[in-house]
């Protein structure tokens, strides 16, 4: 047990007329008792003495620490001149006034762990049977405190200030302006005139669930009607008298204004937000086509430039060949910015996958929504899931096109250089189809080898 607690229980057991504002207790003519003297020693042994102070006089003697605890032991049933308690300022207050007065730590929503009030006779701590009301007072306050920090923009606390200010900073959709309101959070004695408020909307409002659903609206909704409500006196800074003085309609006005967008959050909402990812999705894709325009526009042009060449009166074997050269080049490059969009089509596949589903668990865990269009969301974004899936499916096999047209470029041209220039008497035609009935044969016979 703290010096406190202990101090407490000696201070009981004197029936002292009360603490004086030095918060010192002094009780004349005492007679020493078995438990008397046992309160004292125990004070005496605290860790935490040395904080406090309790002198014991009997006679000509002084007894103030652990050193004399044999003596006092002697003093049974004598009579003490006096005994004094000298209580910390900062855990010893004479009444519910003097709490408030001079324990600052309120004013930031702290109720400090270990403190004793004299005139209520209450010890903060102690396991009692029920809590004064002025206290549950107190805690309620404090706690409206607390959230109001974590509901408020931000909090303006200056270095060593015994209090601190909740600022709400709200658009004014008139005036196109951002307007502050102030709220001074003093804990002052006219708050006790003032009843408990009703915290369970604001604790829901800053519980620690982030997955739950319009979280953030409920914040805004609730700045936004704290702001109206302090606005009401035309006054740009407040305090927390004022806000629980209102707290009522301050809630009237946030549940109103919560279920306002809530009825607002409708079906089209949703359609909106399905076909914004929809259109953003179709044009990723269709940006990585256009990425592709001039480099596939390279093979065609090399092959108009060869045509031109070919057509001279003695076209120039080297030129022909540079030309078919520089369109495998350009093809290889072609090709691997081919393979590269490939990639990421199929991962806008796989990522609109998940954002469907998403969507759709999104849709289900709202359950206004659900209530009323519970057949047509599955089936409506399962639609637009199919549509953009073909949609990328398409461009998949224009890619595939664009990849054969170029390849078929290069091969004509090749094709040209060789007849062109072929300086054979065998007809380049038939050494080709000897070659790929050759091909074919040996593919067949390897093919029945392999199945034996």
């Amino acid at each position: 047990m703290s010096a406190l607690s202990r101090s407490v229980a000696l201070y009981r057991l004197l029936e002292s007329d009360g603490i004086n504002e030095s918060t010192t207790v002094k009780k004349q003519n005492v007679s020493l008792s078995s438990d008397i003297i046992h309160k004292i020693i125990d004070v005496w042994e605290s860790s935490d003495y040395p904080d406090f102070g309790l002198e014991v006089r009997c006679g000509s003697q002084r007894y103030s620490d652990i050193s004399k605890k044999e003596e006092l032991k002697k003093l049974r049933d004598e009579l003490a001149e006096y005994i004094e308690i000298n209580f910390q300022r900062t855990s010893c207050f004479i009444d519910i006034n003097d709490f408030i007065k001079r324990c600052n730590s309120l004013s930031h929503g702290i109720i400090p762990s270990s403190f004793f009030i004299a005139d209520i006779n209450y010890l903060r701590g102690e396991e009692i049977e029920a809590t004064p009301d002025v206290l549950l007072k107190i805690e309620n306050f404090c706690a409206l405190i607390n959230l109001l920090k974590k509901t408020c923009h931000f909090v303006d606390n200056k270095e060593d200030a015994i209090s601190s200010k909740a600022v709400f900073v709200i658009t004014d959709e008139d005036n196109k302006s951002m307007k502050p309101v102030y709220i001074d959070l003093s804990f002052t004695q006219k708050l006790l005139t003032l009843t408990t408020i009703d915290l369970r909307a604001i604790r829901e409002i800053v519980e620690d669930d982030i997955g739950k659903t319009h979280k953030e609206e409920q914040l805004s909704t609730f700045r936004v009607s704290v702001w109206e409500i302090l606005t009401l006196e035309r006054n740009s800074t407040s305090d927390l008298y004022s806000l629980i003085t209102y707290w009522d309609e301050l809630l009237e006005k946030y549940f109103a204004s919560y279920e306002l967008y809530i009825r607002g959050f409708s079906f089209t909402k949703f359609q909106n937000e399905v076909h914004e990812y929809l259109v953003d999705s179709a044009n990723k894709a269709n940006e990585l086509v256009g990425t592709l325009a001039n480099k596939v526009a390279i093979v065609p042009s090399l092959f108009g430039v060869w045509l031109l060449a070919i057509k001279e009166d003695e076209p120039n074997i080297i030129l022909s060949l540079g030309l078919v050269l520089i369109a495998v080049f350009a093809l290889a490059v072609v090709i691997m910015v081919l393979d590269n969009q490939h990639f990421m089509i199929k991962k806008i596949l796989d990522s609109s996958a998940e954002r469907f589903d998403l969507l759709k668990r999104k849709a289900h865990s709202n359950t206004e929504l659900i209530k009323q269009k519970n057949l047509v969301i599955d089936s409506f974004i399962d639609r637009n899931n199919r549509e953009l899936t073909v949609r990328l499916i398409q461009i998949k096999r224009r890619l595939i096109a664009i990849r054969l047209s170029a390849w078929a470029f290069v091969l004509a041209m090749f094709w040209g250089v060789c007849i062109t220039f072929w300086p054979y008497s065998t007809p380049l035609s038939s050494i080709f189809v000897f070659s790929s009935l050759s091909i074919a044969c040996g593919a067949l016979i390897i093919s029945a080898c392999i199945s034996k």
